[in-house]
């Protein structure tokens, strides 16, 4: 995880780190259900289709995954920070 997106987090109160945290989740959850759903109740999509509906329901999980890790990585950092 690179520094900056641990940094992202820095600074703010509980409550805003979680606000946002949840921001940046959601829309990719949706998406990547959105896709999912598609491909389970339409029979009709070309390989194309399907192939997109794959790829774009991947994508969402990765950035779900990485804002995951981002805030992971930033509260390991500040449970390790002696300064805390």
């Amino acid at each position: 995880m690179s520094e900056s997106a641990a940094n992202q987090w820095s600074g703010k109160s509980a409550e805003d780190i979680l606000a946002e945290f949840l921001h940046h989740l959601r829309n990719p959850i949706y998406v990547a259900a959105g896709s999912l759903t598609v491909l389970k109740s339409e029979d009709q999509l070309s390989p194309e289709q399907v192939q997109q509906m794959i790829d774009l329901a991947f994508q969402s999980a990765v950035r779900a995954r990485d804002v995951v890790e981002s805030l992971s990585q930033y509260l390991f950092e500040q449970r390790n920070d002696p300064s805390h």
